[in-house]
């Protein structure tokens, strides 16, 4: 059995290579949320309703990027397989212009519908979905696979400024819907193609096996991403932009807050190594335990201080504060990203397959049910119930594999 100074020294490891991590995230923090802040104040609820709405349209047509190359490329360069980069990186971009299709489609549809204005955000934003996070993410998980937790977070705060700063330019200078939603896919772009360049294989070899997991991620992910995003979509054709703006000023913060906590990003690399390494169930199953009573004082905290982080960053939006608030209760269901993050480094493929795909779809159902029935409080609390059901069904399979 595991002693108990096994998990001090993996809450020792967590800290120290988090503290790059922690720190560059809350740089990214900031940084984002300046934009969403100046978002807030300074744009009409219509308009970012609908950009918000757009984002959430084209971020589910970029399920044709193969997002699940991100974590293959991790697992490929974590056993030493470098040059699985650019052929991974190629197919991202090939299979990519599906999503612009998907863009052009919606253009095209608003367009003779009779909504010039979001049919032509989707035409001009259609060539750009191939890349506007491709290049990024894939530097962030070359980086990630080699451990260079510092390097992978200062690309990520290089990037976020490449956006983030201009965007807030163009917010001050105009509130054009247009204008808006194209600084979102050009800036992205530009910093992805940035940090992208930063890369320098040692070697030119390629693990096959991950470059074919990579699709099966990407399978396993379709439900998921759709459910991520799904929920913006839901509120905006059920109650409107206004609505729309009012459950993303809930959303977006708590997004951030769990973007904060690095457990996947940590974890992945060194689970890559320990598939069979003595007591590893037990490890883990400490660790989620110990991560539980982590979670509890920040949930505490968050509830006490939202109404005054609210009312100072977000005045117009005082409605978004009790969806925030129940959307804290979920960060006490992270911990169980640590199990899922094992399927991926172990290549277990049917766990993976049934939580990725069974636990969205069920988060999807209950948003959209109780989303027409209540609105956004209705999504809301259909995320809520999904996350605690994912949790458990994500424990579930993991107890019943077989080297446990």
């Amino acid at each position: 059995m595991p002693r108990i100074k096994d998990q001090k020294e993996f809450l020792a490891n967590m800290f120290r290579n988090s503290a790059w991590i922690i720190g560059g995230k809350i740089a990214i923090f900031l940084l984002s949320f300046s934009f969403i802040t100046a978002l807030a104040n300074l744009v009409p609820k219509n308009v970012v309703g609908s950009y918000n709405y757009i984002i959430a349209v084209l971020t589910i047509a970029s399920i044709a990027t193969l997002p699940g190359m991100n974590n293959a490329l991790a697992r490929a360069v974590a056993k030493g397989f470098e040059g699985s980069v650019k052929p991974m990186m190629q197919k991202k971009v090939l299979f990519g212009f599906l999503g612009s299709i998907i863009s052009l489609g919606f253009g095209i549809s608003y367009w003779f519908s009779g909504n010039h204005l979001m049919g032509l955000a989707f035409l001009l934003a259609a060539p750009l979905v191939p890349m506007t996070d491709t290049y990024s993410e894939m530097a962030y998980s070359f980086f990630q696979g080699r451990k260079d937790f510092k390097k992978t977070i200062l690309l990520a705060v290089l990037c976020q400024a490449c956006f983030s700063i201009p965007s807030l330019i163009i917010i001050f200078i105009t509130h054009n819907l247009i204008l808006i939603t194209l600084s979102f896919f050009i800036f992205q772009t530009i910093g992805g193609l940035i940090v992208y360049g930063m890369i320098k294989p040692t070697n030119s070899l390629r693990d096959k096996k991950s470059e074919e997991l990579g699709f099966h991620f990407t399978l396993q992910n379709i439900p998921r991403i759709i459910a991520s995003n799904i929920d913006t979509v839901i509120v905006y054709a059920v109650a409107g932009a206004p609505a729309a703006a009012i459950y993303t000023f809930a959303y977006t913060p708590m997004n951030k807050i769990e973007q904060l906590i690095p457990i996947d990003i940590l974890s992945l690399p060194d689970l890559a190594h320990q598939q069979n390494a003595p007591g590893i169930g037990y490890k883990i199953w400490t660790r989620i335990l110990i991560l539980i009573l982590i979670m509890i004082p920040i949930i505490a905290i968050g509830w006490v201080l939202a109404p005054f982080a609210f009312h100072l960053l977000f005045p117009k939006f005082p409605e978004s504060i009790f969806l925030f608030r129940i959307l804290l209760i979920t960060l006490i269901t992270m911990p169980f990203v640590l199990p899922r993050t094992a399927f991926i480094a172990w290549g277990k493929n049917k766990e993976l397959y049934i939580n990725e795909i069974a636990a969205p779809c069920i988060r999807i159902v209950l948003m959209a049910l109780l989303g027409i029935k209540f609105g956004a409080l209705g999504v809301v609390i259909g995320i809520v119930i999904a996350r605690f059901l994912e949790a458990g069904l994500v424990s579930i399979l993991f107890s019943r594999l077989k080297q446990f």
